[in-house]
């Protein structure tokens, strides 16, 4: 949790933006209590509260952890915003699996806890983030010229490649698995999506399913046309005004809340 928090400010430093960044839950939310929130949850639960007539969607990239705690603790923040995924997988993985998703493997308790609030909630789940594909000639010739930021990530990847920890990589490609988040709330049709009800997150990330569960959005497929392009076009406005890129994210009057947590 820490060098995720310590990532995030060097990253806001490297394209000269100055916003709040919020520590996360270092536990799972078994062991959360609502007396001891983290900074994270209680300011979700201060955003959602606001008498606001503008959307709030909370756009979580990792763990559902701080999301979570937060409803556990102010069930009324459920019904005050959106919560776009990143995880779990496609709702034909029924039964046992090997094949554990990590976002929602960081806390299963966590998800289902959200699952069953009745927050409006899209999924985007494995099958559908994992087609964000680039390949590290792309984010050299794209992204890397791309100022401070650019440099940053594009060193940070080849670093990453190079080391002992990058055996389970393709070497010359990366998902941007995160990334539609962000292109769903932009455009929401810019995937495939449905309407189902909510699954239960077994404890393997495979899916249950019973009658009576609360209906969520989810993402079969996304448009990585889309989401690429409009990644490498908003990076090279930081090579002159990092400012426009951040702004060109708060959009239709609405606020974005990241939300990166791991367990």
């Amino acid at each position: 949790m820490k060098r995720s928090f310590d990532e995030i400010r060097t990253v806001l430093d490297a394209m000269n933006v100055s916003v709040p960044v919020y520590m996360g839950s270092e536990t799972k939310l078994s062991a959360c209590t609502t007396e001891e929130l983290s900074p994270a949850s209680s300011f979700l639960i201060e955003e959602a509260m606001q008498e606001d007539t503008k959307p709030l969607y909370v756009l979580c990239l990792g763990a559902i952890t701080n999301i979570a705690a937060a409803i556990q603790a102010c069930p009324d923040i459920a019904s005050q915003m959106t919560i776009v995924w990143i995880g779990g997988h496609g709702h034909d993985v029924i039964g046992a699996t090997d094949d554990r998703e990590y976002n929602a493997a960081n806390d299963i308790d966590a998800i289902n806890l959200v699952l069953e609030s009745g927050v409006t909630f899209w999924q985007i789940p494995k099958n559908a983030y994992n087609t964000i594909r680039i390949s590290l000639a792309e984010i050299q010739n794209r992204i890397a010229p791309c100022g401070n930021i650019g440099k940053h990530l594009f060193e940070n990847m080849v670093a990453y490649n190079h080391s002992q920890h990058a055996g389970w990589t393709a070497g010359e490609s990366w998902t941007l698995g995160d990334s539609p988040a962000v292109g769903v709330v932009l455009d929401p049709d810019c995937g495939k999506y449905h309407d189902v009800s909510a699954p239960i997150i077994n404890a393997d990330t495979s899916n249950s399913f019973e009658f009576g569960r609360p209906t969520i959005r989810v993402y079969t497929s996304v448009d990585s046309r889309f989401i690429l392009e409009d990644l490498s076009h908003g990076w090279s406005f930081c090579t002159n005004s990092s400012k426009y890129i951040f702004n060109a994210y708060t959009f239709l009057e609405g606020h974005f809340i990241y939300s990166c947590a791991t367990s």
